[in-house]
């Protein structure tokens, strides 16, 4: 029953998110084609035949009718500006924003788990510093902190590609910038879990026992805190895989994000709703994996 309600929810949030995504494109005035060919000096009569071929002169409903059914095929159509399959455009650029997404969740699970325990368990200049830190990095906008650390990392101390070289050196920065913004989520709310369940009986007798510290945090104050924990980790998860757009392009990496930037700018319907669809479907499947282990951990759960 768990199951099946789960897979409900993904499947309204695919529909949700394509059908929006299918309306607000179609109430924009113009496409990549007409946009294209315009530009080329071709006649009106040859841009119609052309939107007329890829099925664009069709009522909405129709479009939209016809796009499920082919995606139900695994069909996404193909790019109106290079005739590409969109399948193709997303997979040859889906392996960066992957690694990406992973280094930098990585990072941000590790981070934001050190913040939120020293904000909650440290002392007072500890669990201050702690506090500005998270909130610095939930409040400064991404650009700004990776501009900074273009200049002093990659201008100044140049000890880091300020661009993607295809190696690890060049994956350091975006990494660890975007893991830097995604941890403070993590931290805040392990923060508030330790702070709740520091006072608790439970955790006050296994001091009173004389078990060490690290004991205590890790397998009586975190474990209480897990799912919830857990369940932050799998939203901001789900938002690195959909496209990290404002990462991919400042540090001039490929991938998923930049992708959907320059075929939004170009209208490209077919690659935006590719991606949409992707975006809406990884993060679907995330959210299902957190939490059928949220479902495991947690025996209160297993009773509803």
């Amino acid at each position: 029953m768990w199951f099946a309600r789960r897979m409900l929810s993904l499947v309204g949030a695919l529909a949700l998110a394509v059908s929006i995504t299918f309306v607000l494109l179609r109430a924009l005035p113009g496409d990549a084609i007409t946009a294209q060919m315009r530009i080329s000096g071709a006649s009106a009569g040859s841009i119609a035949e052309r939107r007329t071929a890829l099925g664009l002169d069709l009522p909405p409903l129709h479009q939209y009718i016809d796009y499920w059914i082919d995606a139900a095929r695994g069909d996404l159509g193909v790019s109106l500006i290079d005739g590409q399959p969109v399948t193709d455009i997303i997979m040859n650029q889906l392996d960066s924003t992957l690694l990406l997404a992973a280094s930098a969740l990585a990072t941000a699970a590790a981070f934001g788990l050190l913040l939120g325990c020293a904000a909650g368990l440290g002392g007072f200049i500890v669990s201050r510093t702690a506090r500005i830190v998270i909130g610095l990095a939930i409040s400064v906008p991404i650009y700004w902190t990776g501009t900074i650390t273009l200049f002093v990392f990659a201008a100044q101390l140049r000890i880091l590609p300020a661009i993607d070289d295809g190696t690890w050196r060049g994956l350091v920065l975006p990494s660890a910038v975007l893991g830097f913004h995604t941890a403070g989520a993590i931290a805040r709310v392990t923060w508030a879990t330790v702070r709740a369940t520091n006072t608790a009986d439970f955790v006050r007798t296994a001091r009173g026992k004389g078990l060490r510290e690290s004991h205590v945090i890790l397998s009586h104050i975190l474990r209480v805190g897990l799912p919830a924990i857990l369940s932050v980790i799998a939203l901001q998860a789900g938002f690195l895989l959909g496209g990290v757009v404002v990462t991919e392009t400042l540090f001039s990496r490929p991938g998923v994000g930049r992708l959907l930037l320059s075929a939004a700018l170009g209208q490209d319907y077919p690659v935006v709703q590719g991606i949409v669809l992707w975006s809406a479907f990884a993060y679907s499947v995330v959210q299902l994996l957190f939490d059928a282990a949220n479902w495991l951990i947690d025996p209160r759960l297993r009773t509803t």
